[in-house]
């Protein structure tokens, strides 16, 4: 039986391993790691297990905040010391399609390249949540191939992102709810009140896309130039406040119609008189 060198992928560990296998689990730190992986960074003249620790766990990092330069740097360096890795192949193709390259995320739907079943979950649940909703049926195809107890789930969550896009359209709305965010548990009642008398609203906490930082202000103004009125609740926090003073110049520049919803009995500033 032939015995190869090997070293674990996530810590360094050196490994023995039939290169007949898939996959093994490193006894030093337990992870499933791939077999050709290992072997192959056992062949690299220099020992970069602490890089490869390092890079996943800013990868990691880069991930939760939706880096894109980021994770395009990390997965790259991950692939230059192992060009087959699963989840550095997947987020380098994820930050190529945030910078308008989709075929490389279509490639990787479609590689044969194996993963261990941490890594296939980890990429799963991005997918869950960060997948485009129009690579629907290249994504059902992929998870048929890689983790089929996950597709059942995928198909849920993708109809409720569907739901939920609705509430970023940018269409005409009847009120613009501008507030302080220390006044929010206010302004979430007065939606539901204006709501359930039938008026359709645009409030941030609801109706800004999460994780997009880049368009905050331009999805601001557009909700603004689209609501047919601006409803203020007013308070002292609310005056004080750099984004409501904002909303309000953008809102006098449409020349919206400004109604004040005054909470406390705080003195005016020059910009709310």
């Amino acid at each position: 039986m032939e015995i190869k060198d090997a070293r674990c992928t996530n810590c360094g560990a050196s490994l023995q391993v039939e290169p007949q296998k898939t996959i093994t689990t490193c006894e030093y730190c337990q992870s499933r790691v791939m077999i050709s992986d290992a072997i192959a960074l056992a062949l690299v003249e220099v020992d970069r297990t602490k890089d490869i620790k390092k890079y996943r766990e800013n990868l990691e990092k880069a991930v939760t905040l939706n880096q894109m330069e980021e994770i395009k740097r990390l997965s790259e360096k991950l692939r230059d010391i192992i060009p087959e890795d699963f989840e550095a192949s997947y987020f380098f193709s994820y930050s190529m399609n945030g910078f308008g390259k989709a075929h490389f995320l279509r490639d990787f739907y479609e590689s044969q390249n194996p993963g261990t079943e941490d890594a296939i979950k980890r990429v799963v649940e991005h997918i869950y949540s960060q997948s485009d909703l129009n690579d629907f049926e290249r994504i059902k195809e992929f998870l048929k191939r890689v983790s089929p107890e996950s597709l059942t789930m995928y198909q849920k969550v993708h109809q409720e992102r569907i739901q939920v896009e609705d509430l970023y359209a940018p269409v005409p709305r009847d009120v613009f709810i501008c507030f302080s965010s220390y006044n929010h548990e206010i302004a979430e009642a007065t939606i539901k009140h204006l709501e359930k008398e039938g008026f359709t609203c645009w409030i941030s906490t609801r109706n800004l896309r999460p994780d997009d930082s880049e368009n905050y202000w331009k999805d601001i103004k557009t909700a603004i130039k689209n609501a047919r009125l601006v409803l203020v609740i007013s308070s002292q926090q609310a005056m004080l406040s750099k984004d409501v003073q904002e909303e309000l110049e953008i809102s006098q520049k449409e020349k919206k119609r400004i109604i004040e919803y005054k909470i406390d009995s705080a003195a005016h500033t020059v910009l709310f008189k």
